[in-house]
């Protein structure tokens, strides 16, 4: 009987060890991906800001021609929009408010990894 139960012992240690080389080399894979994933992502944030910074630079360099007529086109614009919503400003959006949206999305993933977290312990204990 003493045997048995050894053999049990060793085989579930066994076991267990696969299932814990298996999870380490997933979770690799995910954090390589990741990786990966964010590289590819912030290079081709790169160039999009390239692009958009020498667009912004060339139509800041082009001059316009008068245009007939546009004077009295922006005159009844400006009638109009003060009808609609006088006093109207576009809103600047500071820097503060910015960070205050990411830093809400980045509180809203904390408080889900720390549910996750919690939904996997309860798991284990099943």
């Amino acid at each position: 009987m003493a045997v048995s139960k050894a053999k049990t012992t060793k085989a579930k240690t066994v076991q267990t060890n696969r299932v814990e080389t298996a999870s380490k080399a997933v979770a690799d894979a995910a954090v390589k991906a990741q990786d990966q994933y964010f590289s590819v992502l912030e290079q081709g944030q790169e160039a999009v800001l390239e692009r958009f910074t020498a667009l912004v630079e060339n139509v800041n360099k082009v001059e316009m021609p008068a245009v007939p007529g546009m004077d009295k086109m922006t005159e009844m614009t400006d009638k109009v929009t003060d009808r609609i919503a006088p006093n109207f400003e576009m809103p600047v959006v500071s820097e503060d408010a910015f960070d205050g949206i990411f830093d809400f999305g980045a509180k809203l993933i904390e408080n889900q990894r720390t549910f996750t977290r919690k939904m996997l312990a309860a798991s284990a204990k099943a």
